[in-house]
């Protein structure tokens, strides 16, 4: 894959990055053809299906249906999706105590395949949840109150709220930070110090957005439900798992994957390597697993921007108090963010998980 200055006019469309939504998915397919309506039949009764145990059983009924007339990548992705969810749905319909260690041959066989084209792992991931959205009215503006999921795969506002802010994260950080991480390394190679400082300014306003759009997390999403549909975000590296879960018609030997998590945001990556933030080993080894569950051309795009200018040296090396005092700025305004993150997260699990 090329640079990004060998597409001056477009340098992030390489990466398959939007200047609408960065890391999400830009107006995602909602439809599938017409032979893959027994996957969504499913979905579309999926809260009905798993209230009375009956996912599974529907899920058994399928064929493996031929994944390889999916030409367009939007309906590759589309086609993924919708897999994800029902082999989440599959395996954890009864919950940790009643996980079953296969995932069966209709779903693990276009599942695997169709992930190996596009080039991530098998499992539901992050990427994967910012391509579940379309407009409320196609007319209106891209944002929060004109944005719903195309699949609930749980039902409830909650459930939809937790990933509705996440894509409106995404669109703060595409609309109000991406432009500017692009002006912060062409400033740096121009030693332009005025610009640099103006961009990391308008870096820490564009941070500022995504805290406050996570502080609305609490507006529709009640804990106590996100504690009870938490499991069909998760992985396959549990011991309920012993070693691992089979897909069936890929391999008889189990493989082990995280479930779908904010570690895997593309976004959040960025916004840590564009100010040279470092990680201590066992965190900086975990979020390099968690870049292996990314679309590579988002990984590309990480790996483009620690190879490029760094700032936080130009920065030290500039001795200027103005352009030093922006830089810590935005390194405070992201400090802010996770802050606030871990005050949502211990909101969201742990105080749930202690009254349960």
């Amino acid at each position: 894959m090329s640079a990004p200055n060998s597409h001056a006019k477009d340098p992030l469309r390489v990466y398959g990055i939007s200047p609408l939504v960065g890391f999400a998915l830009q107006d995602p397919e909602e439809k599938l053809p017409i032979e893959f309506h027994p996957w969504i039949e499913i979905l579309h009764d999926s809260e009905n299906l798993l209230k009375s145990k009956q996912f599974r059983s529907r899920v058994d009924q399928l064929s493996v249906l031929d994944y390889e007339r999916l030409i367009s990548y939007k309906h590759q992705r589309l086609a993924r999706l919708v897999l994800c969810l029902l082999v989440q749905g599959y395996v954890w319909q009864d919950g940790d105590a009643g996980v079953l260690q296969s995932i069966p041959k209709c779903l693990a066989v276009p599942f695997h395949k169709l992930s190996m084209k596009l080039g991530w792992p098998a499992m539901i991931t992050h990427a994967d949840m910012m391509s579940n959205y379309k407009k409320i009215d196609p007319n209106c503006p891209l944002e929060l109150s004109n944005l719903k999921l195309i699949f609930s795969l749980c039902g409830g506002k909650s459930f939809e709220w937790f990933f509705l802010i996440p894509l409106q994260m995404e669109i703060n950080f595409a609309q109000h930070i991406l432009p500017h991480i692009l002006q912060s390394r062409e400033a740096i190679v121009n030693k332009d110090t005025k610009t640099l400082g103006d961009a990391l300014c308008k870096y820490s306003h564009g941070v500022e957005m995504m805290t406050a759009t996570l502080t609305r997390m609490h507006e529709h999403c009640d804990p106590r439900e996100f504690y009870n549909f938490r499991a069909f975000l998760a992985g396959w590296q549990s011991n309920v798992f012993k070693g691992g879960i089979i897909y069936e018609g890929i391999s008889s030997t189990p493989v082990k994957h995280p479930g779908a998590s904010a570690a895997q945001s593309s976004t959040l990556h960025c916004c840590d390597e564009v100010l040279g933030v470092k990680h201590g080993e066992s965190a900086w080894t975990f979020l390099s697993e968690m870049r292996q569950y990314m679309p590579p051309g988002h990984r590309e795009f990480i790996a483009s921007l620690v190879k490029g200018p760094s700032i936080r040296d130009f920065v030290i090396s500039q001795n200027d108090v103005g352009l030093a005092e922006s830089y810590n700025k935005a390194l405070l305004s992201l400090v802010h963010f996770r802050d606030y993150h871990i005050q949502v997260v211990v909101r969201s699990t742990s105080l749930p998980q202690k009254r349960a």
